[in-house]
């Protein structure tokens, strides 16, 4: 993607100049410099400097949304850094005609890069998507030294930004199926595959744009043995209006809707795009497809699937169902996350953890002593818990308080309100989670 058009200065004394008028701007270069997949990238702060004066740097400000930055076609302009508001990048049939949004580019996002480091056009229009947006912006003379030297960067480099193949870069989808492959080896259901079982199930998969708010999966609708794997954007969890949790794609993307690939029961939540998410669903079928030419793969499914009923006869679907999305795995995952014990878990972390839960309600007097608990740690889902020792309350942990007495030091009993609903997970779980 190129970039558009920027205010030019004829002297290196004007660099200078602006470099002392906003001294921030250096720091901005840097955050943009270091990321691009450049030949021979200085590290010295004498070379860093000099580099960042010939880039000619301008901050812009666009007062108005709808702005056009670039159109599809222009010849590059350089780099362009979103430091406030956001910008949409696009396609369109004519300059400013039937436009279709393709991404929403935030804070800290950069674009313009693809056009500049590769030498071809830009591969997409993109507009100010905000009243304020405030760019960053860098001439494209930075690239003439640092050139990538490998063509096949290209390719990993947009594999890498997840981009959508707005210029018809690349043929046979070979984009869409790196995406895909990128984030598949990063599912647990898919991790023990062969690279040729996931290449062949990428082919399969075409990943689709959600516009934000539009509907991924319907809470009440009838699961149809499908799961999603969401690469770029987010996403929200929601149950009978009510948000549960958003979840963003990352780095390695994020799948969910597991359930729904092996049941053919109502679904407790609806999940739907909360920004332009893309977003791969993946069926049954394509994985029964590939599982008959892959026989060692189908051995690994077959293991995964008969682990993954034995954890989920462990619950009662009743009470799933009776708290509408709140015990589901996804959110139990997201909620381990946002604890301060496990706030560093990765998504696969998490689901290892979460998928050996076990549950347990409140009356209104119970108590689990520290010997009921015994091996396991503790997510507070609903109610209040007072953790007691000698009748004595210790501690109250409310919805998405977490306990573990081995990272605590305390080994106390619980005492459960009336509306406590517990997940509990094995020591065990959470070591193996986390290789200790």
């Amino acid at each position: 993607m190129g970039a558009g058009s920027g205010q030019k200065r004829t002297s290196a004394s004007d660099d200078r100049l602006q470099e002392q008028e906003s001294p921030d701007l250096f720091s901005l270069f840097l955050t943009v410099f270091k990321k691009l997949p450049l030949s021979n990238k200085p590290s010295d702060l004498s070379t860093l400097k000099s580099t960042y004066l010939k880039t000619k740097p301008t901050l812009q400000t666009f007062q108005t949304a709808g702005h056009w930055i670039c159109h599809k076609g222009d010849p590059s302009e350089g780099v362009y850094l979103v430091v406030d508001g956001a910008v949409d990048v696009c396609l369109e049939e004519s300059e400013g005609r039937n436009v279709v949004v393709v991404n929403k580019l935030t804070t800290n996002s950069f674009f313009g890069e693809l056009s500049s480091l590769f030498n071809i056009q830009c591969t997409a229009s993109v507009r100010t998507a905000s009243s304020h947006t405030k760019l960053f912006h860098m001439r494209p003379v930075l690239f003439a030294d640092f050139k990538p030297r490998r063509p096949e960067l290209l390719l990993k480099w947009c594999t890498l930004r997840k981009y959508v193949d707005t210029a018809s870069l690349f043929s046979d989808a070979i984009l869409a199926t790196q995406s895909v492959k990128a984030c598949l080896t990063n599912i647990p259901l898919f991790r023990l595959w062969s690279s040729e079982a996931i290449n062949c199930l990428a082919k399969l998969c075409k990943p689709m744009l959600f516009s934000e708010g539009s509907i991924v999966l319907e809470e009440g609708v009838e699961a149809c043995l499908e799961m999603c794997v969401l690469l770029s954007g987010r996403i929200v969890f929601t149950a009978e209006g009510q948000v549960l949790v958003s979840v963003s794609a990352g780095l390695k993307g994020y799948w969910f809707g597991e359930e729904g690939l092996f049941l053919s029961e109502q679904r407790r939540c609806s999940v739907k795009a909360d920004v332009l998410s893309q977003i791969v669903v993946i069926d049954r079928s394509q994985i029964s497809y590939v599982l008959k030419q892959f026989p060692s793969e189908k051995r690994h499914y077959d293991k995964f699937m008969k682990h993954w009923e034995s954890n989920r006869q462990r619950l009662d679907y009743s009470l799933l169902y009776k708290h509408k999305g709140l015990l589901d795995l996804e959110i139990i995952m997201e909620r381990l996350r946002k604890t301060k014990e496990l706030k560093d878990c990765s998504h696969i972390a998490a689901y290892q953890i979460a998928m050996e839960m076990s549950l347990r309600l409140g009356n209104g007097s119970s108590v689990l002593s520290h010997t009921d608990i015994g091996g396991n740690a503790f997510l507070v889902v609903l109610g209040t818990v007072e953790l007691v020792k000698d009748n004595r309350v210790e501690e109250s942990l409310v919805a998405g308080g977490y306990y573990d007495h081995r990272r605590s030091g305390k080994v106390l009993d619980a005492r459960l309100t009336a509306v406590t609903v517990l997940a509990l997970f094995p020591f065990s779980a959470v070591a193996e989670a986390f290789n200790e």
